[in-house]
């Protein structure tokens, strides 16, 4: 992330515009950066948070989370110098061409799961730049248990069934594609 301008001063009663650009140097599911809005004689700091994606392919799934303030710990992880390099064991480099490629960051698969009080999980799906919507199909997979299972992705209108299909618009926001699980109350699958 670059902020433009980095530095500057705002007059009392007045406002700055800054441009943040997202310039990642790998495809990875998730950046994040905290930001020190440094404001004289505040009582308590202020902090933008910054999220960004990158993924090879438009369309795009990843696991649920909601975006807000978080901490040092979750920031944490190598430095852009060291997650650059290609060296050592799985380095990405093919054995045969020696060409190199970052570790895949789009999933295909995922896990949800519901705990005891837990009965709705989702995903966010969303759309990279390009010039058209990208298509998402989701289905419940026929099985025993699937009666207790439905999909529905309200922000595209899609209701709650046993399929969600809808388009994701390049360039906003991810929407959520809700899972629920609705056990019979009178089973043992209740906890």
């Amino acid at each position: 992330f670059t902020l433009t301008p980095a530095t500057g001063v705002v007059e009392a009663n007045g406002s700055r515009t800054v441009l943040v650009t997202f310039r990642p140097h790998r495809p990875l599911a998730l950046f994040r950066e905290k930001v020190l809005v440094n404001v004289p004689n505040q009582k308590e700091p202020t902090y933008l948070y910054l999220y960004g994606h990158c993924f090879k392919y438009q369309v795009y799934a990843m696991p649920g989370m909601t975006f807000g303030p978080f901490g040092r710990a979750e920031t944490r992880g190598p430095s852009a110098f060291v997650d650059a390099l290609s060296v050592g064991i799985r380095s990405g480099a093919n054995p045969e061409t020696g060409e190199f490629s970052y570790p895949q960051a789009q999933q295909t698969e995922f896990s949800l799961a519901f705990g005891k009080e837990d009965r709705t999980q989702f995903l966010l799906i969303g759309a990279s730049v390009g010039a058209a919507p990208g298509n998402f199909d989701f289905q419940i997979q026929q099985s025993d248990f699937s009666k207790y299972f439905t999909v529905e992705a309200p922000e595209a209108g899609a209701k709650p069934d046993k399929a969600a299909k809808g388009a994701v618009k390049p360039g906003e926001l991810p929407i959520k594609v809700l899972f629920k699980y609705s056990p019979d109350e009178k089973t043992s699958l209740k906890y």
